[in-house]
């Protein structure tokens, strides 16, 4: 998180980081594949 952030591509609000570019976390958020919950 504090290299994203000294790279310039997250701010901080309070205490949440957040995106500066609205199209770049649309886009990971695309590329995340969620793993299915294992089964009991």
């Amino acid at each position: 998180m504090r290299d994203a952030y000294q790279r310039g591509i997250l701010r901080q609000a309070g205490a949440v980081y957040q995106f500066r570019h609205s199209r770049l976390q649309t886009y990971l958020a695309q590329q995340h594949v969620p793993q299915s919950a294992p089964t009991r």
